[in-house]
């Protein structure tokens, strides 16, 4: 396997080709996620003592609330719903722009970007549908495992709850391994070759029959590499929200201004430059799986 052509080409293909560079930073943008588990029930309690404080609001009602509250979910999920559409199609876009650059075609964003419904719904289902389905049934397994072993008696039931327990989480950690390996290449065959989401589940097992240790230590390669290049370009953020942090210890409020400032205008580089090594990863995935189908004929 040519490994470190497969990695200078990662490296090459993003920074010569912008077109891909330019969804890597979509994903990017889109994929910090948003945490609406701090969201205060306007008719709770706690709401309304807080509201009290506050002479401008504290006349509004509580249906008023209810509604804002509302809206400002709804939105939010509205905006989950269109990040996971957004990063499903770059991805699609990614992969396939690199299986055309290995062809010795040339790209171009708009083009590779042409990829149909289907196929992002595709995705759609095998990256966030199926996954979800398997947790759901690994919580409910977790669930009637803890009553089954609860009705025993003790402590023969506690001494077999852990030693099924320890069982059960090494077989998830080896399961864990290798769906990190079958996931990737099942990805390629929904978005370069139009197939379904368990057919390419099935393909991709076949795929790396016999080479799943090499996949897998080449993913962990490509995965630190990536990981790295982010580490480094945060550091200037992380070194900017130390600062700020004891500016406002030491009550130097115009230093903490003016660090909030700059950390919010360098999120524009960082989130490009983490969009190129997304990109990066996303096409050392795609060139290997190339290479996989190669040996497979």
């Amino acid at each position: 396997m040519p490994f470190s052509e497969i990695i200078e080409k990662s490296f090459k293909y993003p920074w010569k080709n912008r077109s891909l560079w330019f969804y890597g930073i979509l994903i990017a943008l889109l994929t910090g996620g948003v945490n609406t588990s701090n969201y205060i029930d306007p008719s709770s309690k706690e709401f309304s003592n807080f509201t009290k404080n506050i002479p401008s609001i504290s006349n509004i009602s509580s249906s008023t609330w209810v509604l804002v509250g509302t809206v400002f979910v709804v939105l939010i999920f509205g905006l989950i719903i269109l990040s996971i559409i957004v990063t499903n199609w770059s991805e699609v876009a990614i992969n396939r722009g690199v299986e055309q650059l290995e062809k010795g075609k040339k790209i171009e964003r708009k083009k590779i970007g042409k990829t149909g419904k289907q196929v992002i719904w595709r995705m759609i289902m095998l990256n966030l549908i199926i996954p979800t389905l398997i947790v759901l049934a690994l919580i409910l397994t977790i669930i009637l495992s803890i009553i089954l072993f609860s009705i025993i008696p003790k402590p023969l039931g506690l001494y077999l709850g852990l030693i099924v327990g320890v069982m059960f989480a090494i077989i998830l950690l080896i399961f864990i391994c290798y769906i990190s390996v079958i996931w990737p290449m099942a990805s390629r065959f929904v978005s370069n070759d139009g197939l379904r989401a368990i057919e390419s589940l099935k393909l991709s097992i076949k795929l790396i029959k016999s080479n799943y240790w090499i996949s897998f230590g080449f993913n962990i390669v490509l995965a630190m590499i990536s990981g790295m290049g982010t580490f480094v370009i945060f550091l200037p953020m992380l070194v900017m929200i130390l600062a700020a942090f004891a500016l406002f210890m030491a009550k130097i409020y115009i230093g903490v201004i003016i660090l909030s400032i700059l950390a919010f205008v360098y999120l524009i580089p960082l989130i490009i430059a983490e969009g190129y090594f997304l990109t990066f990863q996303k096409t050392g995935q795609t060139l290997w799986w190339l290479e996989l189908k190669k040996l497979k004929k």
